[in-house]
């Protein structure tokens, strides 16, 4: 699952980028964030018509909600290691972008 959520997240952002940077060429260096606008407002009304509302388990109390997910994340290594593999991943994409592509 985590495999298929990073490869969607990387087409996502390779697709923006190329989208972005064919705006700004094309119709001046604010038509990236005007395109993102659009597609903010796109994606809510598709989602506020697709989705049904996630409300959880409501019977239980929002504190022992966060008590269960706090016993989950000091208790499961696998998590702290998808967290931090993937927080060095964006610091080191980040980093090569600041590095190599300064414009």
């Amino acid at each position: 699952m985590f495999r298929k959520a990073y490869f969607g997240n990387s087409i996502v952002a390779i697709a923006a980028g190329v989208i972005g940077g064919f705006m700004a060429d094309n119709f001046g260096l604010v038509a990236p964030f005007d395109c993102s606008m659009v597609m903010l407002i796109v994606g809510t009304i598709v989602i506020q018509l697709t989705w049904a509302e996630n409300t959880g388990d409501s019977k239980v109390e929002v504190l022992e909600g966060f008590s269960t997910a706090w016993a989950h994340l000091t208790s499961n290594k696998k998590i702290w290691l998808v967290g931090i593999s993937q927080s060095l991943f964006e610091g080191a994409t980040i980093d090569l972008d600041a590095c190599c592509f300064q414009t």
